[in-house]
Order: structure tokens, then sequence, then C-alpha cells
């Protein structure tokens, strides 16, 4: 993935179980999508001319409204299940297969682009639209003020398990991660003390 986005001028939006696939500080990072994600990545989603899905599903709590979740994008669909491709999304580009291989065939066909104008739109929703956006209020302690402090106390150096629940996503938001397996989610599983 990192050398496909770097290789090809590729902005990333991430899924919550993608969150730490593709380094979070980096330029082309534009955070995590859905209801539970950020506004600039639910921008970009709405307004990009390609998806590039890269085992994902699509599920309704990342796409939302299928008829507003890029409109005019072309969608080239990468899935190891061929039932999950088309499922959600009408797919312009379906490929089966493991995504691992797939990359390696895929990569010395990516060409860069510059992709200036696009970048400077997406930088500047994220600017206009911050992950944490705290009211100055001197008597209270927001939960996502936490998360950011540990993210800082730790230097981004941690393993986050997540219970079920709104900390998960505090946690996939405002912890940022540079590398896989570092952020333990069940999603939307929903099991009752999957963090013990």
């Amino acid at each position: 993935l990192f050398e496909l986005a770097t290789g090809g001028g590729i902005p990333v939006v991430t899924t919550l179980h993608g969150v730490g696939t593709f380094p979070e500080t980096h330029q082309l990072s534009f955070g995590m999508l859905g209801m539970h994600g950020l506004a600039y990545a639910n921008f970009a989603m709405g307004e990009t001319d390609c998806i590039i899905g890269l085992g994902v599903r699509f599920d309704d709590r990342a796409v939302g409204k299928v008829d507003e979740f890029g409109p005019n994008a072309k969608v080239i669909h990468v899935d190891i299940d061929p039932a999950e491709i088309g499922k959600v999304l009408s797919t312009d580009v379906p490929i089966v297969g493991d995504l691992k291989l797939t990359l390696q065939a895929l990569l010395p066909l990516i060409k860069y682009h510059e992709r200036r104008p696009w970048i400077d739109q997406l930088e500047e929703w994220r600017s206009n639209h911050p992950s944490l956006d705290i009211p100055d209020s001197p008597n209270s302690v927001l939960p996502q003020e936490v998360v950011r402090a540990i993210y800082t106390a730790s230097g981004g150096d941690a393993h986050v398990v997540a219970d079920v629940g709104q900390n998960q996503m505090w946690a996939s938001q405002h912890f940022w991660y540079e590398e896989p397996r570092r952020f333990f989610s069940a999603g939307g599983l929903g099991p009752m003390g999957y963090a013990l």
C-alpha cells in the first residue's frame, strides 16, 4: 500500500479495520472515512474521481448513502472474496485475488502523477475540519483529548486495544498509527469484553 500510494502520488483514506495500514502522519494520509470517520475523509470520498478499494467491504458504516459515495468516481475493487465485489458499490474494475499478490503484480504499472490541486483541496478540508476541534473549557476534559494525550505521551509507540463503544472510534481517530497491528478493535461485531 505504501509503495502504491507514494509511487503514484495517491491519497489514502482508510476504514476502521484499515487503521494503521498506512502511516497516519504521512502527507498522503487523510484519515478514516465513514459515519465514525473524519469529515475531510468523507469529503474526499464524495468528490474523488477514482476509488481503489483494497480488501474492503464498503459496508454501510463506511459508505453511508451509496448514491453520495463517490458518485462521479470509477471504482476499482480488489478483494479475495468475489462475493464482496459489486455487493455495495457498482465496480468498474473488479479484481479477485490475494491483495499482496495483486499489489505485487500492479506496482510495476503504477506511474507517479502530480495531484497538487487535489492534495491542496484535501489539505484545505483537513484544516477547516480538524479531527480534534476542542472548545476552550477549563472545567472539562473530553475523552478525545485523553486519547490524544496518550498518543503524545507515548510518542505513538503503543499497542492500543479498544473495547466496544465510542472509545474505539476515539482511539481510531485521535491516536495516529504509523504501522500495522498497533490498533486492535472488533469493529462492528460488538463482542462484550473484547479488550480483555
